[in-house]
This record gives C-alpha cells, structure tokens and sequence, in this order.
C-alpha cells in the first residue's frame, strides 16, 4: 500500500494508540495514522497522486481548489448517477470547503506553506468510464523550486 503522507510502499499495521478507543491504522514507516477508509477500501478505491507543482504565484492552490469547486458545486451526480466526492479525513474536509469558500466570496486561498505537503485526500465514485479511486492532491509551495538545495 502507498502511504499518503510519506509515500512509502508500505502495510499499514492496526493498533490502539493513547488517546483513542479504537485502534487505528498506521504507517510503520513516518507513524503517521492512516484513514480508516483509505485502509480498509485500498483496493476499491486505489490511490492516484495528484501533484501540483510550479513556482511561486502561478496558481497551484487556486487550481486545486478549482477542481474540489467543480467536483462539489456542479451538480455531477445528476448527470452521473453513481457519482459522488468524499473527504477521508477532517484535514482534507477543511482545506476542499475553506477553499472553495473563498473561491465562491471572490477571494483567492493563502499561499501554501513552504514544508512537505499533506494530502488533501478525496474519494472519486462513479465517473464515467474511470475506474473509482482515491485522489491523493498534494500542494507544493513554489518557493520549494526556487533553490535546488529545498527541495523535498
């Protein structure tokens, strides 16, 4: 399995973790936990890395969020009827809906962060002639491409 967040090929092991009732899953590889969903439906919805990369003020954050606009706001299921878009994880929930808030106000998102990005994770169902998936959208801040010595 790919680990989302240091994209290691790895299993991921189930355990209970302090703090937690249930056991959950982890990446032996960085000890990062691992959505649930993302584990348990690996094969269902395999994962598709989507990076966008570039240098800084070309609009990598406004595209991404674009696209999580397009997949919530145009009403796809009408059309497809097996269609529908889900977050895995509640960093993923807010950064698709705190972007594409400021989107809708004519307002563009904040730069990224310039650290090795999280995956903004989204289950992809019932697109037309594309197999299910999970997409895996990784926001790299241009400054990263600015020397050669930072990038990750």
């Amino acid at each position: 399995m790919l680990c989302p967040f240091c994209l290691g090929k790895t299993r991921f092991s189930k355990r209970v973790v302090t703090g937690t009732r249930w056991p959950v899953f982890l990446c032996p590889l960085c000890n990062e936990q691992i959505p649930a969903l993302y584990a348990n439906d690996y094969r269902r919805y395999p994962p598709v890395v989507v990076s966008a990369l570039g240098f800084r003020q070309h609009g990598k954050t406004v595209y991404l969020a674009s696209l999580f606009h397009a997949l919530k706001r145009l009403k796809l299921a009408d059309h497809w009827t097996e269609f529908f878009t889900m977050a895995l994880n509640e960093d993923s929930l807010d950064t698709a809906y705190e972007n594409v808030g400021l989107l809708e106000q004519g307002e563009l998102p904040d730069s990224t962060p310039k650290n090795f990005p999280r995956p903004t994770m989204v289950r992809l169902n019932g697109v037309p002639q594309h197999a299910n998936c999970t997409l895996l959208c990784y926001d790299t801040a241009g400054e990263c491409f600015e020397r050669a010595t930072e990038l990750v």
